[in-house]
């Protein structure tokens, strides 16, 4: 397609970025994005016309006409607009300009830096409405223990557990998720209205104020669903001919989504430190500032898919990033000591709570070694816990003020990780030994290490460029 109008190429790149989330472009999001391309004036009715004119006979020369752009009666010029799709069609936005810049408008805007940025939303679901890691954390420890009732079939206590969290300063696609949950224990209850009021409520909820589409389709089913697990025996004839086929849509991949929001937050990290260490350009990407937040806004996405799927596995690691993120930043006074320990303490009640982490060890070796480097600070801040709602709660035996922590992190490293993890964890062990315990476990220890770093050659080297080469025993 040539383009012939000043903004078409960018109107069609806004068009499909809306189509993917199943949502119009809106005259003002247009405007925004205008502007900041350079766009002084905001455009007249003439302008718009020509610019959709142009765009509209542009798609239908396409062969087949497999796009067309819709807009309601004499809404040409004011929108919204929106793309619908007659047959399958793949497109890409050029990331390294439209999304790249997009992205890096919207982490902007909820640091309230300045006052156009922060019009743009951020184009994924998100959990929280405000930008904070201590509420996200509040809210996670929250829906943790509602997750966990549910899982061990307590169903009633599930429920019961949800209604505190509606008072925390929910996104809107978290607060419809957690109706869908509702929806879903009511039903195994055998609550059928109850279930059909909360699937109701779902199917209730605005469009345009949700970014993930795929909520209101799931209620749509799960009536059906409830329908038949009331009455199977009726039921079943009516919804052989009526219930529908879920929809095609143009919303994220399941599979992919949380694990491309991780990476996306992973690579910000990267770039945010060597920013600060001054490996990469301070010019050449946006501010150390931004790039937290904009780290944390996908961390908080790949969150809002996985608890979304249940997905507990990937829930707890995702958290786990978020601590160590948090660890990261530390030295720039981007985060404490006390909060990067309560998310670490989130962790750990995820593989407690719902028989996380088993594939891994990395929690172990992560907390041990943030306990150990921080642990006369920690100790003067916090005691163990022994209430599930403080933010600082471990059990006992995976609370890394405890020789228990390491004993145990040293057995399960045997099963499911290499060499290096297995030696990280005894230097941890270690270490503990050292503060705490007498010379003879100490020996003992050192023992065990020196025999590891005997049978693997290259590990001594390895670890020394890690930087653990003050905690390696003496070479004979």
């Amino acid at each position: 397609m040539r383009f012939t109008q000043r903004w078409e190429a960018t109107l069609l790149a806004m068009l499909l970025m809306q189509a993917r989330a199943n949502r119009d472009l809106q005259t003002d999001m247009l405007r925004i994005e205008l502007e900041r391309r350079g766009q002084t004036q905001p455009l007249n009715r003439t302008q718009y016309s020509r610019l959709i004119k142009s765009l509209t006979e542009g798609l239908d020369r396409i062969p087949g006409r497999p796009v067309l752009l819709e807009y309601g009666p004499r809404k040409a010029t004011v929108g919204p607009w929106r793309l619908r799709f007659k047959t399958p069609c793949a497109f890409e936005v050029d990331k390294s300009d439209m999304i790249g810049s997009i992205e890096a408008s919207a982490s902007a805007s909820f640091v309230g830096e300045g006052d156009q940025s922060k019009h743009i939303p951020w184009p994924y679901p998100l959990m929280l409405s405000v930008r904070a890691p201590d509420a996200l954390h509040k809210l996670l420890s929250a829906c943790l223990i509602s997750d966990a009732f549910a899982a061990q079939g307590n169903f009633h206590s599930a429920l019961e557990t949800l209604q505190p969290i509606y008072s925390q300063p929910l996104s809107c696609d978290l607060r419809v998720m957690l109706n869908l949950r509702e929806a879903l224990y009511s039903k195994r209850l055998g609550e059928f209205t109850e279930a059909r009021a909360f699937a109701l409520k779902v199917l209730k909820a605005d469009p345009a104020q949700l970014q993930d589409p795929t909520l209101r389709q799931h209620a749509s089913f799960l009536l059906d669903r409830i329908d038949y697990d009331e009455s199977p025996g009726t039921a079943h004839i009516r919804l052989w001919d009526l219930a529908n086929a879920p929809s095609p849509t143009l919303g994220a991949d399941l599979r992919t989504a949380p694990d491309w929001h991780n990476l996306r937050a992973l690579l910000a990290r990267r770039r945010l430190l060597g920013i600060a260490t001054r490996q990469i350009p301070p010019g050449s990407d946006p501010n150390v500032q931004k790039l937290h937040h904009h780290a944390l806004l996908h961390l908080e996405t790949a969150i809002y898919w996985a608890l979304s799927l249940k997905d507990w596995e990937k829930l707890q690691a995702f958290v786990a990033n978020v601590a160590f993120h948090l660890q990261s930043v530390l030295p720039l006074g981007l985060s404490n000591v006390r909060q990067i320990f309560a998310w670490y303490a989130l962790m750990m009640n995820y593989a407690e709570k719902l028989d996380a982490g088993k594939d891994s060890a990395w929690e172990y070796l992560f907390l041990g070694e943030f306990w150990l480097d921080h642990e006369q600070e920690l100790r003067q801040t916090s005691q163990p816990a022994c209430s599930a709602s403080d933010p600082f709660y471990i059990i006992q035996e995976m609370h890394p003020a405890y020789e228990n922590f390491y004993l145990r992190a040293i057995e399960r490293i045997q099963h499911c990780a290499d060499y290096r993890q297995v030696a990280i964890a005894q230097i941890n062990y270690l270490r503990f030994i050292q503060a705490h315990l007498g010379p003879k476990k100490k020996a003992a220890a050192e023992k065990a290490l020196c025999a590891l770093l005997q049978n693997v050659p290259s590990l001594r080297d390895q670890l020394e460029a890690e930087g653990y080469g003050a905690y390696l025993p003496r070479q004979a």
